[in-house]
Protein backbone atom coordinates (compact mmCIF):
# COMPACT_ATOMS: atom_id res chain seq x y z
CA UNK A 1 0.00 0.00 0.00
CA UNK A 2 1.26 3.29 -0.56
CA UNK A 3 1.20 6.75 0.68
CA UNK A 4 -0.71 8.39 -1.64
CA UNK A 5 -3.10 5.33 -0.99
CA UNK A 6 -3.45 5.52 2.78
CA UNK A 7 -3.83 9.59 2.44
CA UNK A 8 -6.59 8.76 -0.48
CA UNK A 9 -8.46 6.63 1.72
CA UNK A 10 -8.48 9.16 4.85
CA UNK A 11 -9.44 12.08 2.91
CA UNK A 12 -11.90 10.58 0.51
CA UNK A 13 -9.98 12.54 -2.96
CA UNK A 14 -7.02 13.58 -3.97
CA UNK A 15 -9.24 16.67 -4.45
CA UNK A 16 -9.82 17.20 -1.18
CA UNK A 17 -6.11 16.62 0.22
CA UNK A 18 -4.98 19.48 -2.15
CA UNK A 19 -7.60 21.67 -0.79
CA UNK A 20 -6.43 20.93 2.86
CA UNK A 21 -2.98 21.59 2.12
CA UNK A 22 -3.96 24.41 0.11
CA UNK A 23 -6.07 25.95 3.24
CA UNK A 24 -3.12 24.96 5.37
CA UNK A 25 -0.86 26.56 3.58
CA UNK A 26 -3.09 29.94 3.33
CA UNK A 27 -3.11 30.03 6.93
CA UNK A 28 0.59 29.83 7.37
CA UNK A 29 0.78 32.62 4.95
CA UNK A 30 -1.16 34.56 6.41
CA UNK A 31 -0.11 33.97 9.76
CA UNK A 32 3.91 34.55 8.79
CA UNK A 33 2.40 37.73 7.15
CA UNK A 34 0.71 38.60 10.27
CA UNK A 35 4.34 38.68 12.50
CA UNK A 36 6.38 39.78 10.30
CA UNK A 37 3.85 43.07 9.64
CA UNK A 38 3.06 43.11 13.39
CA UNK A 39 6.79 43.14 14.54
CA UNK A 40 7.65 45.70 11.93
CA UNK A 41 4.96 48.10 12.94
CA UNK A 42 5.39 47.36 17.12
CA UNK A 43 1.93 45.95 17.38
CA UNK A 44 2.32 45.93 21.50
CA UNK A 45 0.53 42.16 21.80
CA UNK A 46 2.86 40.80 19.69
CA UNK A 47 6.02 42.54 20.39
CA UNK A 48 5.38 43.95 23.99
CA UNK A 49 3.12 41.72 25.86
CA UNK A 50 2.23 41.61 29.57
CA UNK A 51 4.13 40.34 31.87
CA UNK A 52 1.49 38.71 33.62
CA UNK A 53 0.30 36.75 30.55
CA UNK A 54 3.99 34.38 30.11
CA UNK A 55 1.88 31.56 31.76
CA UNK A 56 -0.16 31.22 28.58
CA UNK A 57 0.83 33.34 26.09
CA UNK A 58 4.38 31.92 24.11
CA UNK A 59 5.38 36.11 22.97
CA UNK A 60 5.07 36.80 26.92
CA UNK A 61 7.14 33.64 28.02
CA UNK A 62 9.67 34.70 25.26
CA UNK A 63 9.75 38.29 26.59
CA UNK A 64 10.00 37.08 30.42
CA UNK A 65 12.94 34.94 29.48
CA UNK A 66 15.20 36.41 26.66
CA UNK A 67 14.30 40.29 26.82
CA UNK A 68 12.09 42.15 24.49
CA UNK A 69 15.04 42.39 21.84
CA UNK A 70 15.72 38.39 21.84
CA UNK A 71 11.51 38.62 21.00
CA UNK A 72 11.56 41.21 17.68
CA UNK A 73 13.94 39.16 16.50
CA UNK A 74 12.05 35.70 17.07
CA UNK A 75 9.11 37.05 15.87
CA UNK A 76 10.24 37.90 12.57
CA UNK A 77 12.59 34.66 12.31
CA UNK A 78 8.82 32.96 13.44
CA UNK A 79 6.79 34.84 10.66
CA UNK A 80 9.45 34.31 8.33
CA UNK A 81 9.47 30.58 8.39
CA UNK A 82 5.41 30.62 8.49
CA UNK A 83 5.79 32.12 4.77
CA UNK A 84 8.07 29.78 3.70
CA UNK A 85 5.84 27.22 4.85
CA UNK A 86 3.23 27.99 3.74
CA UNK A 87 3.71 29.05 -0.03
CA UNK A 88 5.52 25.95 0.18
CA UNK A 89 2.12 23.81 1.18
CA UNK A 90 0.03 26.06 -1.64
CA UNK A 91 2.37 25.32 -4.02
CA UNK A 92 2.12 21.82 -2.97
CA UNK A 93 -1.70 21.91 -2.73
CA UNK A 94 -1.88 23.68 -6.30
CA UNK A 95 0.23 20.63 -7.89
CA UNK A 96 -2.00 17.94 -6.21
CA UNK A 97 -5.39 19.69 -7.76
CA UNK A 98 -3.72 20.44 -11.20
CA UNK A 99 -2.08 16.84 -11.02
CA UNK A 100 -5.64 15.27 -10.02
CA UNK A 101 -7.11 17.54 -12.85
CA UNK A 102 -5.10 15.55 -15.72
Amino acid sequence: MTVDEIVGSVLGSPVLLGLLVLGVGLGLLAMGLTCVVGTWKRWRWLVDPPREARFWYSQAFVKVMAGAGVLRVWTYIFGALCMVVGVLNIVGGVATLVGHAR
